[in-house]
């Protein structure tokens, strides 16, 4: 069964490199790679583009990242109010993510893909065979929600049969939801 939460607390801050140094890189823990991530425990560090990162911490960790130390070449931002995290697991996770999105979802541990979710901006990131995270800003973040929730629903195995929902006979289709039984139905 594939599941969505809403992974709280969440810290989120922005940096701009004012200039690009390994050795402020490797003392802030962040990667060197645009579209790379890094998870260490509760914090993952994502490089965006050239001299830009977002930093994301599980745990309330006040206004700033403990790892981001005064002195460092960097614009700091803290977005915390601006995205929500959740995180959808179970055996069909990445075929959910594929329905809206165009990347690979079975990409390695260790990216971030910014991308779109059916027209919601969001960052995609594969946590493992049967996870993945999605950061979205709040604004979108309710109607990402039930976009999702209905491909779960529509992903999980009834009883009820199959039914068609107008598509071609090579287009794939699923199973109604329980609610969903008194469609039409095919053996």
């Amino acid at each position: 069964m594939t599941t969505l939460s809403e992974i709280t607390p969440l810290s989120v801050h922005r940096l701009l490199g004012a200039r690009r140094s390994n050795d402020v890189m490797d003392e802030a823990k962040l990667p060197s790679r645009v579209s790379e991530a890094l998870h260490e425990g509760s914090r993952t560090a994502m490089m965006l583009g050239p001299a830009e990162w977002l930093v994301l911490n599980q745990e309330s960790v006040g206004s700033l990242d403990p790892t981001i130390v005064p002195g460092q070449p960097f614009f700091v931002l803290d977005e915390s109010d601006a995205w929500r995290l959740f995180r959808l697991q179970g055996k069909g996770a990445g075929d959910i993510v594929a329905q809206f999105c165009p990347i690979d979802i079975g990409a390695v541990e260790g990216t971030a893909c910014v991308t779109h979710l059916a027209r919601h901006p969001a960052i995609v990131m594969p946590r493992s065979s049967g996870e993945v995270a999605i950061l979205v800003p709040r604004s979108y973040a309710a109607s990402l929600v039930a976009l999702i929730r209905d491909a779960i629903t529509r992903s999980d195995s009834s009883v009820c049969g199959r039914y068609d929902v107008g598509l071609q006979d090579t287009d794939f289709k699923t199973d109604p939801p329980p609610e969903r039984c008194d469609r039409i139905q095919r053996d």
